[in-house]
């Protein structure tokens, strides 16, 4: 085995080439792991009102939760409840820590962004996200499962690329100023080898079609196993563009900006519960539906929506056992339909992306 990795198997079809391309981590300069609360029971809510009104109720009656140890909130050894309850109840500007979160990938909640109760909030990063036009690429370090990438333009959760491994978040702007979180030398060399300055978000929609490639996922897997995806960029300008912009429509799918032409909607009366029983919600793969319960389904979903990951994690399955015995109202059974549609419109750019990468990816 050679450095820098020390392999003691073969790279699949890798090759030497492959580790000369530049990593994620080298593309995006900064970046840190994403948010980990160690008490999502207690800072996470579905919406803004839900979280407002459980940490009301804890300001008032937070020694009886202390007490039987309610919501998460117990000491640790990185973390003294009683001190934590006590921020909290000082706190006069608590409500203004209400803040969009990206919880899984497809997911979107509140989350209660303090230091007093949040186990490591990832300041130095999440702080430039949340800024109109910004967004950051989700990753982990190595991934053993196809697709393991998500975007997001919020405060984000250490499991939204990934169910086993922790994601890092590279914004794609840097501070009030927009700086672009791309490596100056790299830049320069791309615009050398294209002939033209890329833009930012062309190199960001470029690797993000390159991570949701599934032929560059198997031409490369053992390789993704053990360190940063390697990116490798033709020379051709024109095909570049290509897949850069096929990568931004996808940045934009999986932001909720952009939506398909949706065929999905609910046969079912509003407001409808979602069953407590796993076993209740049922796909019927001929009828094209999902059953959930006995009174309401979701009519023409495909298959491969049912069964999407994303690193590990069943994008819609999830999606649905987050909110089990939950009564979903119009805006909640809106949020659900978007969200299949939006796999469905992936898949779509996946096949587009995979036409057009056919000749660029390095082996």
């Amino acid at each position: 085995p050679r450095g820098p990795h020390f392999v003691f198997r073969a790279q699949g079809e890798a090759g030497e080439d492959y580790w000369q391309q530049p990593s994620i981590r080298e593309i995006f300069p900064v970046g840190s792991m994403a948010v980990i609360t160690g008490r999502d029971r207690l800072v996470v809510g579905l919406d803004g009102r839900e979280l407002v009104s459980r940490l009301s109720f804890l300001r008032k009656s937070g020694e009886e939760i202390l007490k039987h140890g309610l919501l998460g909130l117990k000491s640790t050894g990185t973390f003294d409840a009683a001190e934590g309850l006590r921020a909290l109840q000082q706190d006069e500007e608590w409500r203004s820590r209400v803040v969009p979160y990206l919880f899984r990938p497809g997911d979107r909640r509140v989350l209660f962004d303090a230091t007093y109760l949040i186990e490591r909030r990832r300041h130095r990063v999440m702080r430039h996200l949340g800024k109109p036009g910004n967004v950051a690429l989700a990753v982990p370090r190595c991934r053993r499962r196809f697709p393991a990438a998500w975007v997001t333009e919020v405060v984000a959760s250490h499991r939204v690329a990934s169910q086993y491994e922790g994601p890092y978040a590279f914004p794609l702007y840097l501070g009030e100023g927009r700086k672009p979180n791309i490596d100056g030398r790299l830049w320069e060399s791309l615009a050398e080898r294209l002939g033209e300055v890329p833009s930012p978000e062309e190199i960001f929609g470029f690797v993000y079609a390159v991570l949701w490639s599934e032929s560059f996922h198997r031409l490369h897997e053992e390789a993704l196993r053990c360190d940063w995806p390697r990116i490798a960029v033709p020379r051709e300008r024109e095909l570049f563009e290509s897949v850069a912009r096929l990568g931004w429509e996808l940045v934009e799918v999986h932001l909720g900006r952009r939506q398909g032409g949706r065929q999905v909607e609910l046969v079912g009366e509003l407001p409808m519960r979602i069953p407590r029983q796993p076993s209740a919600i049922r796909f019927d793969a001929t009828e094209r539906r999902l059953y959930l319960g006995e009174e309401a389904y979701l009519s023409l979903v495909s298959p491969e929506v049912w069964q999407q990951r994303v690193g590990g994690y069943p994008v819609l399955a999830g999606w649905l056992k987050q909110r089990a015995g939950r009564r979903l109202g119009a805006e909640r059974v809106e949020e659900l339909c978007r969200l299949v549609d939006s796999l469905e419109v992936t898949r779509s750019l996946q096949r587009e992306i995979e036409t057009a990468l056919a000749s660029s990816v390095a082996g």
